[in-house]
C-alpha cells in the first residue's frame, strides 16, 4: 500500500518519547516508489513544544498551530513541531497499516502541508536527507485581507501578554 504526501495516520510510533498514539503526517511525496518518507507529528503539548523550540534556538515558523477549524479531526489546539520531524522507511508505516495499528484519518490540506514543509526546511534540527526528500520549500503566499488565514505560526495566540495598542 502506498502512502502519499498529506496522508495522516493515528498511531503509536517508536520515534516518539510518548507511548500514546499521535497524529502522524506524511510530509514527503511518498508514492509507490518512495522507500523513505518524512513524518511530522501533532502534539497537544503546546507549551512544552514552545519551550523546546526556544531551547534549540528554532525559528518561530517551525511550530505550526492548528485547531479543529483548520483540521476537524483535532479536538483541541494542536501544534506540529517541525523541529522533531523524522525520516522512516515507508515499509515500516505500511506494516503498521496492514496490522491495523495505524488508523487513516482525513488528509491534511495543501496549505497546512506547505507550512509544515517550510518549517522543516527552516529548522536547524532537520537533516539534509529530510530536506532532499521534501524537495524545495514552497513560497509563503500571505492570505489576502478578505480571507482568514488557514494556519497560525508562532507565537501562539494564547502567549500574547498584552492587548494590541490602539492605532488611532
Amino acid at each position: 500500500m502506498a502512502v502519499f504526501r498529506g496522508d495522516v495516520y493515528f498511531l503509536q510510533n517508536r520515534n516518539l518519547t510518548s507511548s500514546k498514539p499521535h497524529y502522524c503526517i506524511v510530509v514527503s511525496p511518498g508514492g509507490n516508489s518512495a522507500k523513505r518518507i518524512v513524518i511530522a507529528c501533532a502534539s497537544s503539548q503546546i507549551e512544552t513544544r514552545k519551550v523546546l523550540a526556544e531551547k534549540y534556538h528554532c525559528p518561530p515558523n517551525t511550530l505550526v498551530y492548528l485547531d479543529h477549524i483548520q483540521y476537524p479531526e483535532f479536538d483541541r489546539p494542536t501544534v506540529i513541531d517541525c523541529n522533531f520531524a523524522f525520516v522512516t522507511d515507508s515499509a515500516s508505516l505500511n506494516t503498521e497499516i496492514k496490522r491495523q495499528r495505524a488508523k487513516k484519518k482525513t488528509p491534511f490540506p495543501q496549505s497546512i502541508l506547505d507550512a509544515i514543509i517550510r518549517g522543516i526546511h527552516a529548522s536547524p534540527r532537520s537533516t539534509e536527507e529530510m530536506k532532499r526528500l521534501l524537495g524545495p520549500a514552497p513560497k509563503f503566499i500571505p492570505p489576502s485581507r478578505a480571507t482568514k488565514p488557514t494556519i497560525s505560526v508562532s507565537p501562539h495566540p494564547s502567549s500574547q501578554s498584552s492587548p494590541p495598542e490602539n492605532t488611532k
